[in-house]
């Protein structure tokens, strides 16, 4: 008897200190796992960190190098009335220039031009041309297209695009609309680090828009 109440007293303590011994495990893990948890909050508050800087030292670097550019520009002379107009294309592949602008009254001293471009068979493609000669005193309004260089941008819906990539070595901010009837291209870039370029078109797909873009000879629109 006395022996059956001893054994029934150690399976008791057994027990006891069996579940004593769950339960301060419990505790230990829960203790390292929050251990483990802030050290990875830590770790990843110094990657956010690391990834913010790199961030800033990129825009940083991309500012000094645009204002180098700007800077370079402002020594320039801008291409005259006469030069844009011994240059401006009177076709560009099937598209004919219905009409032309040179100069802005909102921007005094600055070189610029704005060319339309539609096809003569009646056919609904047509072109807008925006120029802009970043010389002398049009130097100030390069900053945004000389940063498109270093942007990123990539977003797609199932109506088209908008994003930023090369096209023959140039950066090109480059937006495309695809409606029932019509699409609708946007692109935005920079030829020769002074020529900001801002040209728009309906009924036109991005490759054939761009074709246009390369018979306007920008290169040879200088002095």
């Amino acid at each position: 008897m006395l022996k059956n109440n001893f054994n029934n007293r150690n399976m008791k303590t057994l027990k006891i200190t069996s579940v004593i011994v769950v339960l301060l495990a419990f505790t230990a893990c829960k203790k390292d796992n929050a251990v483990f948890s802030k050290v990875k909050e830590v770790k990843e508050a110094a990657k956010n960190t690391t990834e913010a800087v790199n961030n800033a030292t990129n825009i940083l670097s991309s500012v000094n190098e645009a204002k180098e550019k700007v800077e370079k520009l402002k020594n320039l002379k801008p291409v005259t009335t006469k030069t844009i107009k011994t240059w401006m294309p009177d076709e560009l592949g099937d598209l004919e220039r219905q009409k032309y602008k040179i100069g802005n009254a909102g921007m005094v001293n600055i070189s610029s031009m704005t060319l339309d471009y539609r096809n003569p068979d009646n056919m609904p493609k047509n072109l807008k041309v925006e120029i802009i000669d970043g010389a002398g005193a049009g130097s100030g309004l390069l900053y945004m297209y000389t940063m498109i260089e270093k942007a990123t941008l990539d977003s797609e819906t199932e109506n088209g695009y908008e994003k930023i990539h090369k096209r023959d070595g140039i950066a090109v901010k480059e937006r495309y609309r695809k409606q029932k009837y019509s699409t609708h291209v946007k692109m935005e870039f920079l030829v020769n680090d002074r020529f900001a370029v801002n040209a728009r078109g309906n009924n036109i797909e991005p490759d054939e828009f761009w074709e246009y873009m390369k018979a306007l000879k920008l290169d040879e629109l200088k002095e």
